[in-house]
This record gives C-alpha cells, structure tokens and sequence, in this order.
C-alpha cells in the first residue's frame, strides 16, 4: 500500500513538474512580446490618463504655477474675445458700406422731405 501511495506522489510530482515546464515555455514566448514602457510616453500619449508628477517642487509652488497658468489663459480667453468683437465690428461696418440703396426712378414721385421745384410762369 504504501508502494502505491509513493507511486501517486511521484505521478504528482511529475505532473506538477509538467506543468510548471508547460507555464515556463508559455511565459519565455510572452516575454517575447513585452517591452519597456516610458512613463513620458504614457503622459504623452493619454495625457487625459496619465501625468508626469514633478516632485522637485513644493505643493505651494505647483498651486501658484497652475495660478499663473489659469490667469495667463483667462487673459488669452479675453485677448481672443476682443480679436473677436474687433472683426465683427468691422464685417459689420463693411457690410453696411456695400450695401447700396438702390432706387427705381419714377416720374413725379418724390422722396418725403424733399422740397417740391419750384415751377416758372409760362408765358410772359
């Protein structure tokens, strides 16, 4: 019985050996594959994912720098509006200078306002 027992065992061991020979090979053809990934690429790339954490400055200088930032762009927002309103202006001006009024001529028909001509005796 007990020859039994050690017979199992060893057909354990050596299963267990075949599988760990099978995970080895099946792990040396994955490493195949893999490659080093760059924590700048990954910031580069999904930079809605991933930033890159400077950690060579303090909590209170990060706060100011994105200060500046938001303050910088806040005033290019209002820079770009300006821009904006400048060349509606002038489309607008230029517009309204190209426009001609244009009039059809009609046989006494006068504008209102516009004084009646004073009409000559006819005769002596």
């Amino acid at each position: 019985m007990t020859s039994m027992m050690e017979s199992d065992i060893d057909q354990f061991i050596q299963n267990q050996k075949a599988k760990l020979q099978q995970e080895r090979q099946q792990l040396a053809e994955y490493m195949q594959c893999v490659t080093a990934v760059d924590g700048h690429w990954l910031a580069e790339l999904g930079p809605m994912f991933y930033s890159i954490k400077d950690s060579s400055k303090t909590r209170q200088e990060r706060k100011k720098h994105a200060i500046d930032e938001m303050s910088a762009m806040e005033d290019e927002m209002r820079r770009a509006e300006d821009l904006i309103k400048v060349r509606k202006e002038h489309q607008e001006k230029q517009a309204t200078a190209s426009v001609r009024k244009t009039t059809i001529a009609t046989p006494g028909r006068t504008e209102p306002g516009t004084p009646t001509p004073r009409r000559g005796k006819f005769g002596i």
